[in-house]
């Protein structure tokens, strides 16, 4: 009896999570339904936005009729910005119509892999549904777009005296309030350049990796107006000392759009005393720690709160194997390489040098009884990987990163 009321109830679950993965299916996005009418939709404002621009630029840019080359200029300023300014909304309607259909394929694999079909369903059905809304796009988007159509304008408008004849143009100003208004502008300019060349880059590595949620146009907003104001703070900063345009200070904008944390430090250190490190702070940890972490990856994984090496080593490995385009074994790698971090710190390059990359790899080393050699091949104290050995050895969540990079290699 107790066993015919398991089997009606394992055919009762069976049939739930039947319907629900029916569910889940019949609402992912297909290239044909779901996300198309809303892609016309984009593609509309898109053409609108293209129309206003061009006719902004034709009303505050007018035709000069001097050189034929000006005549050129001012003509393609229009419709070169025009073309730059639709590549982000362009790119979120293939997304949404060509690339994010794909995606399901690459859930399914997973929640294959995790032998979690109930919960792994529930999961796929969130990130689609609820992180892919294409009118969660409009917001990032047209404040992007409308930034954009403003740092171009600076750059091009004007026979383009910014972006062509920066340094020249700035050290031509008769009087100091117009040589500051000069080099405002070019900083800035060369600063949203900078920043949007990165962005360029950034969307279409997260296009690719079919990872393009509204997020990372919120990331690319952030990231233009954040090194504009940075450069601009800068650039107050050191014109008051030199007097005229540095011809560096194009070059500085620039790779102030493509790395602005580097600037906002360095201004800290120049600020002296105010923002001086105390005596005792905690190590900070940067996951310039982790090696393979480049700038894109560390803007992908601050979008989930993961700033530093001590998040990453105790972030959820499902969460970031289902929200981020990184391979399964690539994310343990991390997380085990953080963990190794967390234990050695300023100490982590030391004990490379040794051949231990990871946490897992110092546990294998020290479970064959090489830690004396490690020693000697590091320069560390045999007393301190000791100690570092014995605070991990029985850790279950090393274990278990080490069996899902086992389970997961297929994907």
């Amino acid at each position: 009896m107790d066993n015919n009321n398991q089997r009606e109830g394992g055919k009762k679950d069976n049939s739930v999570s039947s319907s629900k993965h029916n569910q889940v299916q019949q609402k992912t996005p297909t290239p044909s339904g779901g996300y198309s009418t809303k892609s016309l939709s984009f593609f509309v404002f898109s053409i609108l936005l293209v129309g206003v621009c061009i006719a902004i630029f034709s009303v505050f840019s007018p035709m000069q009729f001097g050189e034929n080359n000006e005549q050129i200029v001012h003509w393609m300023v229009p419709i070169g910005i025009a073309v730059m300014v639709i590549f982000m909304p362009l790119t979120a309607i293939s997304f949404l119509h060509y690339r994010l259909p794909k995606k399901q394929k690459e859930f399914d694999k997973i929640v294959n892999a995790l032998d979690g079909a109930e919960h792994g369903f529930e999961v796929d059905y969130f990130i689609i549904e609820s992180e892919y809304k294409s009118s969660d796009y409009l917001l990032p988007i047209l404040f992007v777009t409308l930034f954009s159509m403003l740092g171009f304008y600076i750059l091009l408008a004007g026979n383009a005296h910014v972006l062509f004849k920066a340094v020249v143009w700035a050290n031509e100003a008769t009087t100091s309030q117009e040589m500051s208004y000069r080099t405002s502008l070019v900083s800035c300019g060369f600063a949203f350049l900078g920043a949007y060349v990165w962005s360029i880059q950034y969307v279409f590595r997260r296009m690719v990796t079919l990872d393009l949620p509204p997020g990372a146009y919120y990331n690319v907003a952030t990231r233009l107006v954040f090194s504009s104001f940075l450069i601009l703070i800068y650039s107050h900063f050191t014109h008051a000392d030199i007097g005229a345009l540095s011809s560096t200070l194009p070059v500085i904008a620039f790779l102030t759009g493509t790395f602005p944390e580097r600037l906002l430090n360095w201004l800290q250190d120049a600020a002296g005393d105010i923002f001086a490190k105390k005596m005792h702070m905690a190590h900070s940890l940067p996951l310039e720690m982790i090696e393979g972490m480049g700038s894109f990856h560390k803007a992908r994984l601050s979008e989930l709160g993961i700033d530093n090496v001590q998040n990453l080593a105790h972030a959820s490995l499902v969460e970031m194997i289902i929200k981020t385009p990184f391979s399964p074994r690539v994310v343990i790698d991390w997380m085990i390489q953080a963990r190794l971090c967390l234990e050695f710190k300023e100490e982590v390059n030391s004990i490379r040098m040794a051949g231990v990359r990871s946490i897992v790899d110092f546990l294998e080393i020290a479970e064959a009884d090489m830690l004396e050699q490690a020693a000697k091949n590091s320069g560390l104290d045999i007393s301190l990987l000791e100690a570092v050995y014995c605070a991990n050895k029985d850790e279950k969540s090393i274990a278990r990163l080490r069996e899902a990079y086992n389970r997961l290699g297929l994907i």
